[in-house]
This record gives C-alpha cells, sequence and structure tokens, in this order.
C-alpha cells in the first residue's frame, strides 16, 4: 500500500477569545465513508495516510463557548510508475493459418507497483491500456521466413501510472504460409 506522511494545520479567529485560548480537535474519516476513525486535539497534526480521499473535520470552541466547524479534504496520490521488468525479446511462430496474437504480458518477467497488487497491472503496446494484445500474419515478415519487431510493452497501474519496456518479437513462419 502506498502512504505519504502528512501535516495538516488550521487557523481560527475570534472577537471573544485570544488565538492562543482556541480548543481545537479534530476528526478523521479514512477514505471519506462516513465513518469517524482517527481523532486529536490541537490545530495540527502529523500523519501517514494511505493513497485516496481522506476528510478531516475541525471543530473550534471560543471561551464563550460559541464552536464553529469546518472540513478539508485530503486526497493521496500515487504519482509513482509502475516497474516494468521484462523479457528483451520473445520468439513467436506463425500458425497454421498464417497469424499468431501475441499479449503484452507475454513479455513480462516479474513488473511490479509500489501500490498495487500485481494482479491489477495493466499489460499493453500502448500507453492507454488499450492495446493489451496484437495480432500478426504472413504480411509481417518481409522475407517470408522471419522478421524482428521492435515493440513497447506498457505496464500501467490502477491510477494511469506507467512506464515501459523496449522489446523485440521475433516472428517466424515456420510453414511459410502465403
Amino acid at each position: 500500500d502506498c502512504q505519504e506522511s502528512v501535516t495538516v494545520s488550521v487557523e481560527a479567529t475570534d472577537d471573544c477569545t485570544i488565538d492562543d485560548l482556541l480548543k481545537y480537535s479534530y476528526t478523521i474519516d479514512l477514505n471519506s465513508n462516513g465513518s469517524t476513525d482517527l481523532n486529536g486535539v490541537g490545530n495540527s497534526f502529523t500523519r501517514t495516510l494511505e493513497t485516496g480521499e481522506h476528510t478531516v473535520r475541525w471543530t473550534v470552541i471560543d471561551e464563550c463557548d460559541n464552536v464553529s466547524n469546518c472540513s478539508q479534504v485530503i486526497t493521496i496520490v500515487d504519482n509513482k510508475p509502475p516497474t516494468p521488468i521484462c523479457l528483451g525479446a520473445t520468439s513467436w511462430s506463425l500458425g497454421e493459418d498464417g497469424t499468431v496474437e501475441v499479449w503484452a504480458s507475454d513479455f513480462d518477467v516479474k513488473s511490479f507497483d509500489s501500490c498495487d497488487e500485481d494482479s491489477e497491472l495493466i499489460f499493453s503496446f500502448n500507453s492507454e491500456g488499450t492495446q493489451q494484445a496484437l495480432e500478426f500474419d504472413c504480411s509481417d515478415i518481409s522475407n517470408g521466413i522471419g522478421e524482428e519487431i521492435p515493440l513497447r510493452m506498457y505496464v500501467i497501474d490502477t491510477d494511469g501510472n506507467y512506464e515501459y519496456c523496449d522489446v523485440t518479437l521475433v516472428l517466424s513462419d515456420n510453414e511459410q504460409n502465403d
């Protein structure tokens, strides 16, 4: 899981009480799901929060027992791309019908991300994640025997961060399909 240490503070002014005598308290709703998960006193706190949206509700009381509330939304974002670990090259032969489907994940060795599970990663031949497989046929082999085709294999996490490996598809036509 991704986490970030954050320091959050709030300030208030009042006609009835000098600033140093205002009483502050807060509650924290982790993941902004409507529950109170943490609480404390003071006008500042430092906590480690996981990626996601969190709501802090501040309460300030002056010496005249007037109460004021406000809320802050804290968003922790994963900006770090995954780490791709790829096969430099892999070999495929055209099938009997003269075609083969190659998946970007076929080039993955053990790519990983600091925030997402391996099963949540998307492997694609484009950065949008929409080209997870490519189909090749005889026309991709100019000499009719074999061709080295350079490709980019992208690894994309659930936040849309991505990184890529340059890989090579070694495509052969063992049947010499027409």
